[in-house]
């Protein structure tokens, strides 16, 4: 996804986080009709509108996706999943921030790129996807 995915963003100078999402969604709709689950986009709750929800047996994966915008908005977004998942009554979330800053991508460990935030109340998992032409530090 990172790969093909840079591509896709080139169509602005900055990212759009709808691209991220469309692309985070196809990716995902393939997986999840081949087990027989269900993806939906911008579902309401009740405290704003989900990105993406996937349903399977049962359970609720609430998603949300995010352009980097530095650290404090990276804190809000995690703040804003972590009220939807209360909101959803759910306890785990997954927040997809698509990261075009490729100079940095050396300063990150693999640890910072994929990690869990755990909360009060909630544990979310973070995913940082680099986009630009630095694949390799």
């Amino acid at each position: 996804m990172e790969r093909r995915g840079q591509e896709a963003f080139k169509v602005t100078p900055m990212p759009q986080e709808a691209t991220g999402q469309y692309l985070l969604m196809a990716y995902l709709d393939l997986l999840v009709r081949q087990v027989g689950g269900d993806l939906f986009t911008e579902v309401h709750s009740g405290d704003g509108q989900l990105d993406l929800i996937v349903v399977f047996r049962g359970h609720r994966y609430v998603i949300e996706t995010k352009i980097w915008h530095g650290a404090a908005e990276f804190d809000k977004g995690l703040d804003q999943l972590e009220r939807y998942l209360e909101s959803e009554g759910q306890t785990v979330g997954y927040y997809v921030v698509f990261h075009a800053r490729p100079r940095v991508y050396g300063k990150l460990t693999s640890s910072q790129m994929e990690r869990v935030e755990r909360r009060e109340r909630v544990s979310i998992y973070v995913y940082l996807v680099r986009l630009g032409a630095a694949f390799d530090v």
